[in-house]
């Protein structure tokens, strides 16, 4: 588990998940079992940036990237 003093920063991370999402989404399309084991991860970095965000008390990814990743969860409802 991560100190209190180390700041994580998910911006890289979400923005490569989200660019495979988007290949997957106009590639496969988004009932696709791609699109879906990407969205998977996507769900689970977001949950990560939560709690990192809650212990560093401070953003743990960039608002415009993090707003971009939402969009695909809206998207998949």
């Amino acid at each position: 588990m991560e100190s209190k003093s180390e700041v994580v920063d998910y911006t890289e991370t979400l923005r490569q998940v989200s660019n495979s999402l988007e290949n997957a989404l106009r590639t496969f399309g988004a009932d696709s079992h791609q699109y879906k084991s990407i969205l998977s991860i996507l769900e689970d970095c977001l949950r990560g940036i939560e709690i990192a965000s809650q212990m560093q008390d401070q953003p743990a990814a960039d608002a415009d990237v993090l707003s971009a990743a939402m969009g695909f969860l809206i998207i998949s409802e």
